[in-house]
């Protein structure tokens, strides 16, 4: 267990961060607001990506469809 997590939010904070690759880095948020935006920020960006790579998906699987076909 690390000491420097004190209650159950700071391990669901780094627990989130953990989870989401985001990465540990010298600047991280101390205030709830600050970790509260964070955690939005790592929400959009991981289902930015999804949607990104779901396009890409999407596009070579119907242009396999077209020269097949």
């Amino acid at each position: 267990m690390d000491p420097s997590i004190e209650d159950i939010w700071q391990g669901i904070w780094w627990t989130w961060v953990t989870v989401a690759t985001a990465g540990y880095g010298d600047v991280v948020p101390q205030s709830a607001a600050g970790k509260v935006c964070g955690a939005i920020v790592i929400m959009f960006g991981a289902g930015f990506f999804s949607l990104l790579t779901a396009s890409f998906s999407t596009y070579f699987i119907s242009r396999g469809e077209v020269e097949i076909g």
